[in-house]
């Protein structure tokens, strides 16, 4: 068995901005990364009646200052980071279509194939300094991406 992982991370996020469409409108070249990396291995194995493949999202979150509660600033951590994965997996779901039409709505259906979401809200910082630029906060801010393409 032959197996192939590929990876790429967009960050770029601003405050409050959770919507992957979005900052792949404003950076077209983490756009076209993420599909060669991504997109294009998801429909090759949609394409093939023996492949198969892992995909591992996580959507993570720049450290949150703006409370004194420390419980407070994980759920809004928390919430930041669930957003920008469930976003994430969903446009995922969205390119695929836009390639392979006969894809179904739902990649979790697919034979041979499975997805894992994850949302460690700020539990994996790029840059955690007490005094981030906003560029520091918004490589915090960013989507991971894994897939793994199996074929016999």
């Amino acid at each position: 068995m032959d197996i192939f992982i590929t990876e790429t991370t967009v960050d770029g996020f601003h405050d409050g901005e959770f919507d992957l469409p979005t900052l792949f409108a404003r950076e077209p070249d983490k756009r076209d990364e993420f599909i060669a990396a991504i997109i294009d291995p998801i429909v090759d194995i949609l394409r093939s009646p023996n492949a198969g493949g892992a995909l591992s999202v996580a959507g993570h979150s720049d450290r949150y200052d703006g409370s004194s509660n420390h419980i407070q600033c994980l759920e809004v951590e928390r919430i930041a980071s669930e957003n920008r994965v469930n976003s994430a997996i969903a446009h995922i779901h969205e390119l695929v279509k836009q390639i392979e039409p006969s894809a179904p709505d739902d990649l979790i259906t697919l034979r041979f194939f499975d997805y894992h979401l994850r949302a460690p809200g700020a539990g994996s910082l790029v840059n955690d300094d007490p005094s981030l630029s906003e560029a520091q906060r918004r490589q915090n801010r960013r989507i991971q991406a894994r897939l793994l393409v199996f074929t016999p």
